[in-house]
């Protein structure tokens, strides 16, 4: 009886653990079905890239010297533009689809360089501006050279209808008219020519012309308006650094007070015979100030 029983309950149990498993068999294969024709192109093709990114950083892993590491990065680095073609295409050839914005996205993230992503930075701006999905990317753009950033994130923050894509937009317009100040100043300081034309290839022949012909102080005080803008209008959004409030006020404090030109913040300490001193107590006089720390 005992041995009747036992057996009924195991069939029990295997027929409901087949149930269980055509059921999620079920539910993938629905899944799937509901999926678009954009979205599968999309994953088909990032599906690509992060397996060659895999099979990169295990070579990598193995590599032993520095030549070994060299010839990895030559012949199996996946360089995000080999993959921007068809990334792009998803968003051409299915422009309604939400995986659209997302191909856009990844291609204005991921490539660094070429008439790709000066497309997707395009087309975000004038077909997507809307998209609550633009939250992160203008996040990641506040040091980027490329032609089109300011474009993109001025229409985010003018258009967008989502309170943390239009913060991140204008604390990264900030943080890119002080990038682009800083380059312009480079490029106008470079004596050396190799190096010059190191830093116009870097920024591209477009990108350091437009950075040759602006006025520094005025892309300072730019970013001055848009980080007190940050800290009165979206201050409360949370970062990876605590709030934008709290990072903008950071940067106006070192606009303010650490730039070039401006009277050196006081320091007091003591010197290396233990008697107290105050960086005024020099004023007037050349001084080197040699900041240094031990870990």
């Amino acid at each position: 009886m005992r041995t009747t029983l036992g057996g009924l309950l195991l069939v029990l149990l295997l027929a409901m653990t087949s149930m269980t498993s055509r059921a999620q068999e079920e539910a993938i294969a629905q899944e799937q079905m509901e999926k678009s024709a954009a979205q599968t192109q999309l994953d088909e093709v990032l599906g690509e890239y992060k397996t060659a990114q895999t099979a990169f950083r295990e070579k990598l892993k193995e590599a032993k010297t520095d030549e070994d590491r060299t010839q990895v990065y030559q012949t199996l680095y996946p360089n995000p533009v080999s993959f921007a073609s068809r990334v792009l295409a998803v968003a051409s050839e299915h422009p309604k689809d939400p995986a659209a914005v997302d191909a856009l996205v990844w291609v204005a993230q991921n490539v660094r360089s070429g008439v790709e992503v000066e497309v997707a930075m395009k087309l975000l701006t004038t077909d997507y501006v809307e998209s609550p999905k633009l939250a992160a990317l203008a996040s990641r753009l506040g040091r980027s050279q490329l032609l089109p950033v300011p474009a993109l994130l001025l229409a985010i923050l003018e258009k967008s209808p989502h309170h943390e894509a239009r913060g991140n937009a204008c604390m990264s317009l900030a943080q890119n008219a002080v990038s682009s100040a800083s380059m312009a100043t480079m490029l106008a300081n470079e004596k050396d020519p190799a190096r010059l034309t190191q830093l116009k290839t870097y920024l591209g022949e477009e990108r350091a012309k437009v950075l040759a012909t602006v006025e520094v102080s005025e892309l300072n005080r730019q970013a001055e308006a848009l980080y007190e803008r940050v800290v009165s209008e979206f201050g409360d959004i949370e970062s990876r650094r605590g709030t934008l409030g709290d990072q903008a006020e950071r940067n106006l404090y070192e606009i303010r007070n650490l730039a070039i030109g401006k009277v050196a913040p006081e320091i007091s300490g003591k010197d290396v015979e233990a008697i107290p001193f105050k960086l005024s107590d020099y004023r007037g006089k050349v001084v080197m100030l040699d900041f240094w720390g031990d870990w």
